[in-house]
């Protein structure tokens, strides 16, 4: 069951969001648990005076809430986000703010995990030049009344992570350079480590049938306890190639990961995809949308000098049907809303729904 309510005052300078949610399933059948009731609520308020957005927003979920419409939404949290934004000429500025916590009911025979920092980004875009962009982010984190008797450790750290990227893009190709350093300071727990990153990309569309994406990334990961460094490199390929305008397209994907350890042997790993596919959505008009895959996968992977796993190879026949199969008649909320749906939100209740399914 779900509820939403919005509101908008002062000629929309100040808008407000609330969403109730409530959940009662029995996920396991046969189990001794049972059916679990639940709720998920949010509240938001947000406002732009002097050109400048302010937005406030808070997010409770709890442990046994079920959603059909998010099923990858995170549970047993609460949350809480501020944030403030502009935009100045070519430039924004955005500020942000984030507190989050588990086991909301505190149960004291679970640990409780509490993260909070800042975000802080700058952005530069002047039309017909390379746009450029900075973040710099900060995470602490601490947990409480951990049984250490179970085996699991407390943590307390600090991670800083900074990160900028530069783009260009043109009619027929692009280009972008993403670097970022992050630096994990654990007061309690894991050991400190330093991760430092750059990823390269290029893309070109000589014609509308034709694309090719190369890129290459690197990762360099220190242990500051053990002055351990690992690098990891991974270069990729992509290729798209329209064969029959709408009808038959040619995709393949080429990907090699490499990881070294200084004083240790390296692992390696290399696979491709090629994939032929034949869209069908002209034999089913204004009902489905139907596509027929002929796909060929390999990976090969190598574990330091003379250990090698066989490699593997698979070759798949994919049907894939997209079908605009509505679970209920488009009228059936009429004589509950005012307003049609916006689609799902942040809870994962359908925005404005009071009717029972």
């Amino acid at each position: 069951y779900g509820l939403q309510l919005t509101a908008q005052l002062l000629d929309g300078k100040l808008r407000g969001e609330a969403e109730w949610g409530l959940s009662d399933a029995d996920v396991a059948l046969g189990d001794q648990i049972g059916r679990q009731r639940d709720q998920a609520r949010r509240f938001k308020i947000a406002t732009s005076p002097f050109g400048v957005n302010l937005a406030a927003e808070y997010q409770r979920v709890g442990r046994d809430f079920i959603s059909l419409a998010n099923p990858t939404l995170v549970r047993d949290r609460d949350t809480v986000l501020l944030s403030a934004g502009t935009t100045l000429g070519f430039t924004t500025l955005n500020l942000g703010y984030h507190w989050g916590r588990d086991n909301v009911r505190n149960d004291e025979n679970l640990p409780r995990v509490t993260q909070r920092g800042p975000t802080v980004n700058f952005g530069l875009n002047v039309p017909e030049y390379p746009s450029f962009a900075v973040t710099y982010t900060r995470s602490e984190q601490d947990s409480q009344h951990v049984n250490q008797s179970t085996g699991i450790i407390p943590m307390e750290s600090i991670t800083d992570t900074v990160t900028a990227g530069v783009s260009y893009n043109r009619s027929q190709w692009n280009i972008f350079v993403n670097t970022g350093f992050t630096l994990q300071d654990f007061k309690k727990g894991l050991q400190d480590t330093e991760n430092a990153n750059l990823s390269v990309g290029f893309g070109f569309n000589p014609s509308p049938s034709f694309s090719i994406t190369p890129g290459y990334t690197l990762n360099r990961q220190k242990n500051r306890s053990t002055k351990t460094v690992t690098f990891t490199q991974v270069p990729t390929l992509t290729t798209t190639w329209t064969i029959v305008p709408e009808r038959i397209v040619l995709h393949s994907q080429t990907s090699f990961n490499e990881t070294k350890n200084e004083g240790a042997t390296s692992t390696s790993a290399f696979s491709e995809l090629l994939r032929v596919t034949w869209h069908m959505k002209d034999l089913i008009r204004n009902y489905a949308e139907p596509a027929l895959s002929l796909r060929f996968n390999y990976n090969q992977n190598k574990a330091g000098a003379g250990f090698a796993s066989p490699d593997q190879w698979g070759i798949f026949l994919v049907f894939d049907l997209f079908a605009r199969l509505p679970i209920l008649p488009a009228t059936w909320a009429n004589s509950f809303l005012s307003v049609p749906s916006q689609g799902t939100t942040k809870t994962g209740v359908p925005p404005g729904t009071t009717a029972k399914p």
